[in-house]
């Protein structure tokens, strides 16, 4: 749980999309009440909660992987495709 926190966190102070960075708040803001609600129930066991979050968490760890439709990173310290390393 702390790893994905995290990774959600780097994830949100790196995107600079919009649409990223609100992924990510409200994947944080939903995790967070989650943790909470995980303190009086068994919240994670339930298939109604658990396939949504980590499907979420999947979209977030993958966000600074996409591509615009021009083939460029979305990300400026990604390399794009066909990319030599230094």
């Amino acid at each position: 749980m702390l790893r994905a926190w995290a990774v959600a966190r780097g994830v949100f102070a790196r995107a600079r999309d919009e649409l990223e960075r609100g992924l990510c708040m409200g994947f944080l803001a939903g995790f967070a009440g989650l943790l909470v609600h995980a303190l009086s129930a068994n919240t994670f066991i339930i298939g109604r909660i658990m396939e949504p979050f980590w499907f979420t968490l999947g979209m977030v760890v993958m966000l600074p992987r996409l591509e615009d439709a021009r083939g460029r990173r979305l990300w400026a310290d990604e390399p794009g495709p066909g990319a030599t390393a230094p």
